[in-house]
């Protein structure tokens, strides 16, 4: 997996990820086995009908099966080694899967920002100290 960070602004982050062919393929591989099993297509039995009937009648669910896996996994696992935090769910923008190719996508995030503080020994705070009234006490009372 490679990823690129573009710094934005200061709060702001865009991570543009491409994932090898290798990957995107074993996670092809994933979703096409999981939708076989459960593949209900007339004239064949569930887990039985050919690859090729799959792939028409399912390759919407495979492809959003592959793309939410591929995120999932690269996504958060990068935010986690990076040290990154971010404040919010991503913007992402997909590029479409394309067989033969590697994946590629890109997530915009906010973070907090850096704060450096610097010369702050030798400050001196005061602090305002409480003095009780019975009069404000009793006024309040009365309202």
């Amino acid at each position: 997996m490679q990823v690129n960070v573009e710094n934005i602004s200061s709060v702001k982050k865009k991570l543009n990820f491409e994932i090898p062919l290798e990957q995107v393929q074993i996670e092809i591989d994933k979703a096409f086995a999981q939708i076989r099993k459960r593949a209900v297509i007339p004239g064949f039995r569930k887990g039985k009908a050919p690859q090729d009937l799959i792939r028409k009648s399912y390759q919407d669910q495979i492809e959003n099966d592959v793309v939410r896996n591929l995120f999932n996994d690269t996504y958060f696992s990068y935010i986690k080694e990076s040290g990154f935090s971010p404040i919010e769910f991503p913007n992402v923008d997909i590029e479409p899967l394309v067989p033969g190719n590697p994946f590629r996508y890109s997530a915009t995030i906010e973070v907090f920002p850096e704060v450096s503080v610097e010369k702050f020994e030798g400050l001196k705070v005061s602090r305002e100290k409480f003095m009780f009234d019975d009069k404000a006490v009793e006024k309040r009372l009365e309202k």
